[in-house]
């Protein structure tokens, strides 16, 4: 992870901040600028960075951002929030799932596991083009870790898109790390040159309220978190691997 920390910072992306990784998850925490190049500037984003893992590393991986406020959105939407918090899991996706593939696995009963499709799509109109932002994510619950069936490999397979997922724990934890860069690189900004003394104190004041669960941008940053999928050369039964993070 220290190596594609320092291949991301030391690549041409427009990343602020520095970056930060946790453990061996495959997850990097970044601030990057908001891009008005693009109509969907999250897609584009994606592609750069699995173009600076491909050049540095050798190998072609799929690479999915979400924003702090989606996956906020994502963990704030999760309908089996009620379920033993080390036996829930999410399956990033890297687009929208086809309704039919959906339905088609609708058809198959995989009780005692359960999964619920969660996700957004915003088409922002410009004066002059269109943006398009979206993300999905399917919640799941698997009881028994020696015998399944959802797992990465299975949603991939039935939805033919790219996923990778993450446990509970993993991210909670990257909400964490998200909301205190946000509100520290927001502390650094509002206190690098106040007006006056009151000005000031307001700023102390807001930096003490608990960060909001929409999306803030500050001077053309959003704050993200980079997911990286696993190798499609390695084994996807991520349960048994311990690849699920």
């Amino acid at each position: 992870m220290a190596d594609l920390r320092s291949s991301l910072d030391a690549s041409s992306l427009d990343i602020n901040g520095g970056v930060k990784t946790w453990l061996q998850t495959g997850n990097v925490i970044f601030q990057a600028a908001a891009s008005s190049s693009s109509n969907n500037p999250k897609m584009m984003l994606e592609e750069k960075i699995q173009g600076v893992i491909q050049k540095c590393f050798g190998f072609k991986v799929p690479v999915m951002v979400r924003t702090l406020a989606e996956l906020q959105e994502t963990v704030a939407r999760n309908p089996l929030a009620g379920k033993e918090s080390k036996r829930l899991f999410f399956a990033f996706l890297q687009q929208r799932p086809e309704k039919d593939l959906l339905d088609g696995m609708d058809l198959v009963d995989y009780s005692p596991e359960k999964y619920a499709v969660v996700g957004d799509e915003t088409i922002t109109n410009n004066t002059n083009d269109q943006s398009t932002s979206s993300w999905w994510c399917i919640c799941f619950y698997v009881p028994n870790f020696a015998r399944y069936k959802l797992d990465t490999t299975l949603f991939e397979k039935k939805l033919k898109i790219a996923a990778t997922s993450r446990n509970w724990k993993t991210v909670h934890k990257l909400l964490e790390l998200m909301m205190a860069k946000e509100e520290l690189e927001g502390a650094a900004t509002a206190s690098s040159s106040p007006r006056n003394k009151s000005e000031s104190k307001k700023t102390r004041t807001t930096k003490q309220k608990p960060p909001s669960t929409t999306s803030r941008t500050r001077k053309g940053t959003t704050d993200t978190a980079s997911i990286t999928a696993d190798s499609p050369a390695k084994n996807t039964r991520t349960l048994r691997k311990r690849k699920i993070r």
